[in-house]
């Protein structure tokens, strides 16, 4: 930070406090006091203090938020992002999944840190990538979802933007980036909304 806007910062409580302190030196009698000019620098000096702390650590914690996603989403779900429905245009179609786009959407996945529903897709995704097989439905919409909002991230958009954009290219519904065998395993993590989807019970 600025060593002049260190500087301001540390004046201002100083300003604001010093009026309370100027009438405290007037009062009339020691027990009517509660401000002195001691105080009042004391007080400004403790004020500037946590603003300076305040914006020190600020930037660290928003950019937490906005590059881990720990606080938004998990990386294939956003709390309140519309998309489209059912699987949108990827209804029918199949794909092969490559070593590398699976090293690019486990890269991805890794800065949302740990979450049990994201492992299992990896897996399933795993899965078939050793097997040769082709995958579909949602294991396909949480392939291309992930690789899409990777690149679009990787161009400087934010999650939240990059996110969006991915469901919308696919016109897919927000709640078809899981499979219906990983809602089930981790019912802590899906309300009914993900249950009505799959049409489980």
């Amino acid at each position: 930070m600025p060593a002049r806007r260190v500087l301001a910062l540390s004046v201002l409580p100083l300003v604001l406090i010093w009026p309370l302190a100027a009438r405290a030196d007037n009062c009339g009698s020691l027990s009517d006091c509660f401000f002195t000019v001691e105080g009042a620098i004391v007080a400004a000096a403790l004020v500037a203090a946590l603003i300076l702390l305040a914006l020190e650590f600020a930037p660290a914690l928003l950019a937490l938020e906005e590059v881990g996603g720990l606080a938004t989403g998990t990386g294939a779900f956003l709390e309140g992002a519309a998309g489209g429905a059912g699987l949108g245009s990827l209804a029918g179609v199949e794909m092969e999944v490559t070593a590398e786009g699976l090293s690019s959407v486990a890269s991805h996945l890794a800065t949302f840190g740990e979450y049990a529903p994201n492992a299992a897709m990896l897996q399933r995704l795993t899965t078939a990538l050793e097997a040769g097989s082709q995958i579909s439905g949602a294991d396909l919409v949480f392939y291309t979802h992930e690789l899409m909002e990777s690149q679009l991230m990787a161009q400087g958009l934010s999650y939240e933007a990059a996110h969006a954009a991915a469901l919308a290219e696919y016109g897919v519904s927000p709640f078809s980036v899981y499979a219906a065998e990983v809602v089930q395993q981790f019912p802590q993590f899906f309300n009914s909304a993900w249950f009505r989807f799959w049409g489980l019970p």
